[in-house]
């Protein structure tokens, strides 16, 4: 694989794909398709989607698909040179793989891999990791990252496919900040702290 600056990585050596489709660099006039391939992907496998499912649509002032599009559209916008996407017959685009590099600490991440349910299982997500990996080399970096949650069973048996070794577990925990239901414990509404009030 090999880049260009204006371009960024370009495919070269990918692994075999259903027929018509191939990789290309993301660019401008994708966003509204990478848009819906967010919200057809990360449904059950995202935080935000499990923040919704657990507290309700009600408790956020955006629904989960939202939320997680404007991370993934941060992505595209600061480092849209490093992000590709799968494109079937006639330019219509059915995955996308996002990415961060830091060429200080030799470090790059890959925040999102997305697939349109009809193409997963075919190889489309194995060969937009693949080029992402060879574009990081490239590069000269000399680590990649990522991340999946533990139920995301495709993610748990694609990533150590590839190479990537298990290096850290992580948790996490939300705290719903205005919830109805106070805490076991917690002071009735309208209690005082601090000190004894007047005798």
């Amino acid at each position: 694989m090999h880049t260009d600056e204006q371009s960024g990585p370009l495919v070269s050596r990918v692994p075999a794909l259903p027929l018509g489709v191939t990789l290309r660099p993301y660019h401008d006039g994708d966003r509204d398709a990478v848009r819906h391939l967010t919200t057809l992907s990360f449904g059950p496998v995202s935080i935000a989607g499990a923040m919704e499912q657990r507290w309700g649509a009600g408790a956020f002032p955006l629904p989960w698909a939202e939320r997680k599009w404007r991370e993934v559209a941060a992505d595209l916008e600061r480092y849209a040179p490093h992000c590709l996407v799968a494109v079937a017959a006639g330019e219509a685009v059915i995955g996308c793989v996002t990415a961060q590099i830091s060429p200080e600490t030799g470090i790059g991440r890959i925040p999102d891999l997305m697939v349109e349910p009809a193409y997963q299982g075919q190889g489309v997500g194995r060969a937009l990791l693949m080029t992402c990996l060879d574009h990081f080399r490239v590069l000269g970096l000399v680590a990649a990252k990522i991340e999946t949650l533990a139920h995301n069973e495709v993610g748990a048996h694609l990533y150590p496919s590839l190479g990537f070794e298990l290096i850290a577990t992580q948790y996490h925990y939300a705290l719903l900040l205005n919830s109805p239901e106070e805490p076991s414990g917690a002071p009735p509404s309208g209690a005082r702290h601090g000190g004894a009030g007047p005798g």
